[in-house]
């Protein structure tokens, strides 16, 4: 077992009642002065990126540098109730395959149902695939497949949103590009970036065309902020100052409202 809370307290009430889901609601604690909590996850059990534990620091000295609060839960993973109670939203940072316990699933499904923001980079779409509350009401679509790392023109699909304002119109990068299960932009998600399928190199496979092909997204699912970026397969994706900006905003936005439910300040929009 990789945690410290039992079955038991996960149906203990803790001074809240149930949720409209049933789901009892995880405590929101704030002292005085507090930050924005952020929570990384990096466990990875199927697909194994070199770029994961950059990532994680990535996110450590940005988090920092903003005056954000930030933990890794390591690996095995480790995450408690009172933990949660003072944290605003949980990245999965190029995790993979089925990472969580049955319970661990419990408990973060119950954070995230009390308006607990998610992030998630990149092989974030490639984990849990079998806990459906996971890859519906969180990432919103699941990893599929990808081709060879090629130099991808991502088109700005919401230039007024702050997480991708201020980024080029195309914005050209070399990553990994992936395809997913079902089209995110039938699943209630707002599209931040596209991949631009009339650019791509003429090896492309032509059974990965879709036509409108989404890459980065948010919704509100579930009663709390979320945000996911398929891209970030590199080590030099976390020294690429716009890409950082984009990962920094989109954590920040996922956090925002649980923020100040938790401490009473207003969110951003």
């Amino acid at each position: 077992m990789r945690w410290t809370i039992g079955l038991a307290a996960l149906a203990m009430a803790t001074g809240c009642g149930d949720n409209a889901d049933g789901v009892v609601p995880i405590a929101k604690i704030c002292a005085p002065g507090d930050p924005l909590s952020v929570l990384v996850i990096t466990r990875q059990t199927l697909f194994f990126h070199p770029s994961n534990p950059v990532a994680a620091e990535a996110i450590r000295v940005q988090g920092t540098a903003l005056g954000w609060r930030v933990e890794v839960a390591g690996d095995p993973i480790v995450v408690t109730e009172d933990q949660l109670t003072r944290t605003d939203v949980i990245v999965f940072s190029i995790t993979s395959g089925n990472i969580l316990e049955p319970d661990q699933r419990v408990l973060l499904e119950r954070f995230f149902r009390s308006g607990g923001g998610f992030a998630g980079t990149h092989s974030a779409s490639a984990t849990e695939w079998d806990w459906p509350f996971y890859t519906t009401q969180l990432v919103a679509a699941a990893f599929t497949t990808h081709p060879a790392i090629f130099e991808g023109h991502s088109r700005i699909e919401a230039p007024s949103d702050p997480i991708v304002a201020d980024l080029p119109d195309p914005w050209i990068r070399s990553d990994e590009y992936f395809s997913f299960d079902r089209r995110p932009e039938d699943q209630g998600v707002h599209v931040l970036l596209a991949l631009d399928e009339a650019t791509v190199p003429d090896d492309y496979p032509p059974v990965l065309k879709v036509g409108y092909h989404p890459i980065a997204w948010t919704h509100e699912h579930a009663g709390g902020r979320r945000f996911y970026n398929s891209l970030g397969h590199t080590i030099e994706s976390y020294s690429e100052p716009l890409f950082l900006e984009m990962l920094e905003r989109g954590i920040a936005w996922a956090g925002a409202d649980h923020h100040a439910a938790r401490c009473g300040a207003a969110a951003p929009q």
